[in-house]
């Protein structure tokens, strides 16, 4: 799917649809002028390139202030049978009680039970 702009992107990087972008070819981004939501929005072509990269890499995408002030945010994508994505799980939080530590394990914890829901769905478990 591409993206026709770079507040797209910056409003899936800022939520929980990043990791839908994550699992699948990464999608063009153009080069218009881009609004951010915060002071915070990532707004640059190659950082929303680089943060779906990151959120393949490591299962999950995060998310701070991107999108709302004083939000942090998790997001995995749940998938299908066939691989790929057709949702995702998302935890929120006040960024003031999150940490990277803290971050990670909701993180992990995400991709657990999106795995486990994904398991579900396609009737593995």
């Amino acid at each position: 799917m591409p993206a026709k702009c770079c507040r797209c992107m910056a409003r899936r990087r800022a939520s929980p649809s990043l990791p839908l972008h994550a699992w699948k070819r990464p999608a063009p981004i153009s080069k218009s002028r881009c609004r951010p939501f915060t002071s915070f929005t990532m707004t640059r072509p190659d950082d929303l390139v680089k943060a779906v990269a990151l959120a393949a890499s490591r299962g999950y995408s995060r998310s701070s202030q991107g999108y709302e002030e004083g939000l942090h945010s998790i997001g995995t994508a749940i998938l299908g049978a066939d691989g790929q994505p057709i949702g995702t799980l998302a935890v929120a939080s006040p960024v003031s009680r999150v940490d990277d530590a803290i971050a990670a394990s909701h993180g992990e914890a995400a991709v657990r039970a999106a795995r486990m829901i994904s398991a579900r769905l396609i009737g593995e478990a």
